[in-house]
């Protein structure tokens, strides 16, 4: 049956000053730790200015970069003070001055003084020693140990400074808020873009083992501070996903309206209410004894069966497969509605009929699509997807069960 393919224009947003940067200032021998602030960070949806990380270029002349910076491309200014960081001559003269006096010309400017290894009251008394300067009235919470022990410290400092950054938007409970959420690659930054998520760092050969948890635990922290800010504004998301980052963001924001930018000049509404005629149909092999279910979607002609079989050599699983009824299905906004209900549906009856354990979750449909299922998942078990790396489905991400 042929679909007439509707575009939803994209709504016109007020103008209104983009959220830049972060300026993260530290002493080089303390990289390590603020390449965790800068992850954190991102995984919030700020992004940090950091040299060696997209801040300082060979050839650049530090101090004018550095100044420039801060006057022109950020937000606020981050001192990671640890106690060697006040006698660099660079930081004393260049950056700081640079952002008391954007701070004096602006008060909604973000100073903010993050104590390493010491107490308040050693944050005063250097930073009064070195910069004339208090810098304990602009402090956060202290952060100590090891760098084995510091994560969770940092992950808290991030949510806070995420939480300021959105304090000091001009937006409103009643605007549309566009969000930028990539994890193959960050695309150009707009200037309606008011949050930038660059989930990049949880995927790929150089992620550390848990950082896909810690990207689910930065965009929770996120819709916490967006609700707690705006309520529940909607959300226009676009960028580059891989499908299980989709689905995540899906499970994380469920209870926002989200539309997904799928094309440069139109959008998909999740809160679309589909037409009544199903678009997808399913075939059970069920597995008595197991308590893993396998669910295949696609929205073509892919077959997934041999990729599922490659992936899970040796476990016991029911298998759902979910197919267009009219092969192929030209997914557009309203397909898109159609698909995720009668996906959802299928998958809600197959739980029902037997306990499931976990959920493993293969598709070959666009990434509206699995935003969809996540935002329908939050009864579901605990799921994991698998994300096609261009020859074969690569280790699931593990995705928790309830409400997030």
């Amino acid at each position: 049956m042929a679909r007439t393919r509707v575009a939803s224009p994209l709504p016109a947003q007020p103008g209104r000053v983009h959220l830049k940067q972060l300026f993260i200032s530290h002493y080089s021998k303390h990289a390590e730790e603020v390449a965790i602030l800068a992850r954190e960070l991102r995984f919030r949806g700020v992004r940090p200015w950091v040299d060696k990380q997209g801040g300082f270029l060979i050839g650049d002349q530090a101090a004018d970069v550095a100044e420039q910076a801060i006057r022109e491309d950020c937000l606020g200014f981050v001192l990671y003070a640890t106690k060697d960081v006040f006698k660099r001559p660079f930081i004393r003269e260049h950056e700081l001055p640079q952002a008391l006096a954007m701070r004096e010309r602006d008060p909604r400017f973000l100073l903010v003084a993050v104590p390493r290894g010491m107490n308040f009251s050693t944050l005063k008394k250097l930073s009064k020693s070195a910069y004339r300067v208090d810098l304990s009235r602009f402090h956060t919470r202290p952060v100590l140990g090891d760098i084995k022990e510091i994560g969770p410290a940092l992950a808290e400092i991030a949510t806070d400074l995420a939480d300021r950054i959105l304090a000091r938007s001009d937006l409103d409970s009643h605007d549309c808020i566009t969000v930028q959420f990539s994890t193959r690659e960050l695309a150009p930054v707009e200037e309606t873009e008011v949050v930038t998520i660059n989930g990049t760092e949880a995927y790929g050969d150089s992620a550390c083992p848990d950082s896909f948890n810690q990207l689910t635990v930065g965009l929770r922290d996120l819709k916490k501070a967006i609700a707690a800010r705006f309520g529940r504004p909607q959300l226009v998301v676009h960028g580059f996903k891989h499908l299980s980052a989709a689905f995540l963001f899906g499970r994380v924001f469920q209870p926002f309206d989200i539309s997904v930018r799928q094309k440069t000049t139109e959008q998909w509404s999740l809160n679309r209410t589909p037409g009544s005629t199903a678009v997808m149909c399913s075939t059970s092999v069920p597995c008595e004894t197991a308590e893993d279910l396998v669910v295949q979607v696609s929205s073509r002609f892919k077959e997934l069966t041999p990729a599922v079989d490659r992936a899970m050599p040796g476990v016991a699983f029911s298998r759902l497969v979910l197919r267009p009824v009219e092969p192929p299905l030209n997914v557009d906004e309203g397909a898109c509605a159609a698909m995720v209900r009668d996906c959802y549906a299928a998958i809600d009856q197959e739980t029902s009929r037997q306990p499931v354990r976990r959920v493993h979750l293969f598709a070959a449909a666009p990434q509206a699509v699995l935003v969809g299922l996540g935002m329908r998942f939050a009864g579901m078990p605990e799921t994991r997807v698998y994300d096609f790396d261009g020859s074969d489905y690569m280790a699931a991400r593990t995705v928790p069960g309830g409400v997030l």
